[in-house]
């Protein structure tokens, strides 16, 4: 015998006990467990033990059929002649209230028929809130006529079904809707509920841009007549990130006002939690990276003192990096750390704190170093922002200090990019350390009957035309010498390497010059070969003969 024909058959029944039995009579109670008999020995209704029953009513509210979910509730305080049109009332009042509420732990309901050890023939599954007031939700164990106990919502239950239901109905009005707006049910929610919940989120979204741009009008406004520069600055700054905090607070909100199901109000509360964290961490950020703005405007950048202050702004920098990385670490902490799951992978991870220590030392072991290094390096500062430095042979100026990464700006504007432990584990140049004014050197050579003072005149007198040349030194010295000839060094100065690169460059140039006209460029480098007198006639004879 299928469902369908079992309800009518049970209908019948009903109808039966009602006309046999007068209202209110003693014998209402046997008539109704006479009707209820037919389903009760429906296999697919598993009421055998209370996890059973649970998953059964869930199952049957889940799919609509509030019919059959009506047999795992104890109606025998129930009339007779209101038990086909109350049961599935109930039953579905019930499901409203149960999928408003956190989700029950099927693993702590009891698989036994007994109810547990020791067997008991009732049983609290969960606690229903009521106006901040708990209501048990409990099972009965009831025995029917073939012999077999089961197990229903008990009575107590079941009675305290219409004020749970008065507590989170919505309102009048809204039971007045179309019936397409009503129904169908999906996951505890109604059509009207589900356009709620995304034209709530578009709602949301654009009133927080218009409260945000109303907010930042008016505290703008007040910043306006402040002397401070920091206050205006902050205001701006704290547009986007306060957009994004007012909408999801208004759409939270909004989704209390539209009494959804735990299910999909837990998935849009820690939509919203998420939202707000990211907003206050952003709010931050930027609030953060006004101010390093705003310190290192003040740093002086093409005056003498700039070598005492560069540090300044290179730890300014850093600082604000390792800042926005905390900030934004603790962030992603706080939003993992509403998820259930995560909390229990949390307190597992700090049980066996050794073994993991290891584990992610060893696995994150390059990039801790790169964090460490970045630390390091902003206290120690071998290398700061805008320091000339050459490395694995290659000119350039440290155009930023990122956590665990630099950028090398290269004489033809390539960009170097290196780690920040590279400027702590390996040696490198850098030329702008402690002052700016730098030395630089041409090497020429030059055949051995060059005469100096020339030489020397000639560098002094390219030097003092140069606007590059900073008057701090100007002089040649020998400083090699092998069977070709000799190597002559000039020493210059300038301001900065830049400047140094070019003054070499234009003393390089005029000094070859200088040697190709002197004597007609006798003096340049050459390679001498020298034959002796017996040996020339020697070769002489041979030649004659050859002849």
């Amino acid at each position: 015998m299928d469902r369908s024909c079992m309800r009518h058959y049970l209908g019948a029944l009903v109808v039966l006990a009602w006309l046999l039995v007068p209202l209110g009579s003693s014998a209402a109670t046997p008539a109704l467990l006479a009707a209820l008999e037919p389903l009760a020995l429906d296999p697919a209704l598993d009421r055998v033990s209370p996890r059973r029953t649970v998953a059964a009513f869930l199952k049957e509210a889940r799919e609509g059929d509030f019919t059959a979910a009506a047999h795992c509730l104890d109606l025998r305080d129930l009339p007779v002649t209101n038990l086909a049109d109350e049961g599935p009332k109930l039953a579905e009042e019930l499901s409203y209230v149960l999928y408003r509420q956190p989700p029950i732990d099927m693993t702590k309901v009891p698989d036994d028929p007994e109810g547990g050890t020791p067997p008991t023939h009732s049983i609290v599954v969960t606690s229903v809130m009521r106006d901040d007031e708990p209501v048990p939700f409990s099972l009965t164990r009831a025995r029917f006529s073939d012999g077999i106990y089961r197990w229903v919502v008990s009575r107590t239950t079941v009675a305290m079904i219409p004020s749970l239901s008065a507590a989170y109905q919505p309102k009048s009005w809204l039971t007045k809707m179309p019936r397409p707006l009503l129904e169908p049910v999906v996951l505890g929610n109604a059509p009207w509920q589900w356009l709620g919940v995304f034209g709530g989120a578009l709602a949301a979204y654009v009133l927080g841009r218009i409260l945000a741009a109303v907010l930042v009008r008016v505290a703008g406004f007040a910043a306006s007549h402040t002397k401070s520069k920091t206050d205006d600055l902050l205001v701006v700054s704290s547009r986007r990130p306060l957009r994004l905090i007012l909408a999801a607070s208004l759409f939270g909100g909004l989704m209390y006002l539209l009494q959804i199901s735990r299910a999909v109000s837990d998935l849009a509360g820690h939509a919203v939690y998420t939202c707000l964290v990211i907003g206050v961490a952003w709010l931050i950020i930027s609030a953060l990276s006004v101010l390093t703005s705003l310190l290192q405007e003040r740093i002086p950048v093409d005056r003498a003192d700039e070598l005492r202050t560069r540090g300044a702004r290179t730890r300014t920098a850093l600082l604000q990096r390792i800042a926005a990385a905390v900030v934004i670490g603790i962030a992603i902490a706080v939003i993992l750390l509403q998820f259930e799951l995560v909390r229990h992978v949390g307190i597992s991870l700090l049980a066996s704190a050794g073994i993991v220590s290891v584990v992610v030392g060893i696995a994150a072991q390059k990039s801790l170093a790169g964090v460490i290094a970045g630390v390091q390096l902003s206290i120690s500062q071998p290398v700061r922002i805008g320091d000339s430095v050459v490395l694995d042979g290659e000119f350039g100026e440290v155009e930023e200090l990122m956590l665990t990464y630099a950028v090398v700006r290269l004489w033809d504007q390539r960009r170097l990019i290196v780690p920040i432990s590279r400027f702590l584990e390996q040696p490198f140049e850098n030329w702008t350390k402690v002052s700016h004014d730098i030395l630089g050197t041409v090497s020429l050579q030059v055949d051995y009957t060059t005469p100096l003072e020339p030489l020397r005149a000639k560098l002094a007198e390219v030097c003092k035309a140069s606007s590059l040349w900073d008057g701090r030194a100007c002089n040649l010295q020998v400083t090699d010498s092998d069977a070709s000839g000799m190597t002559v060094r000039a020493v210059v100065s300038a301001k900065d390497a830049s400047a140094v690169w070019d003054l070499r460059c234009l003393v390089r140039e005029k000094m070859i010059e200088f040697l190709h006209a002197m004597d007609g460029g006798r003096h340049l480098a050459r390679t001498r070969h020298m034959v002796d007198g017996p040996l020339l006639s020697a070769a002489s004879g041979v030649t004659s003969a050859l002849r």
